[in-house]
């Protein structure tokens, strides 16, 4: 959770509001990895990989990162992630993850394994999340 909250929703809020912006999503319900395969549509998907600085090159740290559901974490795409980087300086830190792709699908690269799933396949994986929940 960022130090000032306030602040990190109010620069988020602007952040969004960016000409060079093109999504925003909440990272707190599922975590990053539920996050990514929410930002996979008919249209585009994304390509990320789980950074190992900062120690994540364990297994189950990674598997952690991925899952956290923390307040006061969001994935932004853009087209200038440098921008991002300078207006989120001294509110929260910025990690990058990835970038879109024009194939409707998910790849994610962690230290043990590649993952790869098209929008049909995350669709179905929700639906039997749905399904069970039921």
């Amino acid at each position: 959770v960022p130090e000032d909250a306030s602040a990190f929703v109010q620069m988020l809020a602007a952040v969004a509001r960016e000409d060079h912006v093109q999504a925003t999503h909440d990272v707190s319900d599922g975590g990053l990895a539920v996050a990514l395969a929410e930002m996979v549509t008919e249209d585009a998907g994304v390509v990320a990989q789980v950074p190992e600085q900062g120690g994540l090159s364990d297994v189950g740290e990674q598997v952690g990162w991925l899952f956290n559901e923390a307040t006061g974490r969001a994935l932004v795409q853009t087209t200038d992630p440098e921008r991002v980087r300078e207006a989120f300086s001294g509110v929260a830190p910025v990690v990058r993850v990835g970038e879109g792709q024009r194939d409707p699908q998910l790849d994610l690269s962690v230290s043990w394994t590649d993952l790869s799933y098209d929008v049909d396949e995350l669709a179905a994986l929700r639906a039997t999340i749905a399904d069970e929940l039921d």
